[in-house]
């Protein structure tokens, strides 16, 4: 599994390995595209808190910075870091594709 338990699981599962193998390339994409769906809802709804601010609500503008922070910045995060395993996959499977055992390496070893 790529991403930990969390309860975002539920929401959009198509960023999860489950015991299928899948195409990391294509589950790169799909941390993408949801992580860019946050980063526009979040950027969207920042001028209305502003605006809630303004008005003096304060219990309210409280409630829509935590909803900020559960529905958009906590997945923005995870996502991140989710990405950021999959580079370091991507990068050993590189090394792995181009790595090739050199003729007479294990004798020389043993000199």
């Amino acid at each position: 599994m790529v991403l930990r338990n969390t309860p975002l699981r539920h929401l959009n599962s198509s960023v999860y390995l489950a015991n299928r193998r899948s195409d990391l390339r294509t589950l790169y994409r799909y941390a993408e595209s949801a992580e860019a769906i946050h980063f526009w809802a979040m950027v969207l709804f920042t001028p209305y808190i502003a605006f809630v601010w303004l008005q003096r609500q304060v219990v309210l503008t409280s409630v829509f910075v935590l909803i900020q922070l559960l529905f958009n910045i906590y997945p923005i995060l995870h996502l991140r870091t989710l990405r950021g395993r999959l580079d370091g996959l991507f990068v050993r499977q590189h090394a792995k594709r181009h790595t090739k055992p050199v003729a007479g390496d294990a004798a020389n070893r043993l000199r």
